[in-house]
């Protein structure tokens, strides 16, 4: 089982508040977006009830770029809108096939044309604020840790180190 199956299984098992196709698209979108699909997963998994947002973690304490950019709880609403708008746009656009059917070079094709807003067939949140979104999660889960810090080589220092190494 290579790390995309694994992280998919693990989030369609654990009850996330994302169905199983749109676990696949936000897979796929980590992929394209970030190359750093292993340590993202491993980190996602170690946390996706608060990532998510779970209803049993206050909005408030959400660990997520949308509480930042002011989306509307519950974020999972958003994070559904968005990859369901993926999923949308990639079968007008590809024949009927959804985004984790594409090559590699289309999603990557697909990807920069969401993060410019130059997808005719978008309907949902903006891409480009799905796209920023989405990939700033990724990025702080995979770089705003311990871990993180040390796979660039950069010495961690928290003014208040985190009580956990997520």
């Amino acid at each position: 089982m290579n790390d995309s199956q694994s992280v998919h299984s693990s989030f369609v098992q654990s009850g996330s508040c994302l169905f199983e196709q749109q676990v696949e698209v936000l897979v796929r979108l980590a992929e394209i977006s970030t190359q750093v699909l292993t340590l993202c997963c491993l980190q996602v998994q170690a946390k996706h009830d608060i990532v998510i947002g779970a209803p049993s973690i206050p909005a408030e304490e959400a660990l997520l770029e949308a509480r930042i950019l002011n989306v509307r709880p519950p974020y999972a609403n958003f994070y559904r809108a968005a990859l369901g708008a993926v999923d949308r746009a990639s079968e007008k656009l590809n024949q009927g096939r959804g985004f984790v059917q594409l090559s590699e070079a289309e999603q990557r094709s697909f990807v920069d044309q969401m993060r410019q807003g130059k997808l005719e067939a978008w309907q949902g949140p903006p891409g480009p604020f799905v796209y920023l979104l989405l990939r700033s999660d990724a990025v702080d889960v995979v770089y705003g840790t311990m871990d993180g810090y040390a796979a660039l080589g950069i010495p961690y220092k928290a003014h208040i180190a985190p009580a956990e190494r997520w």
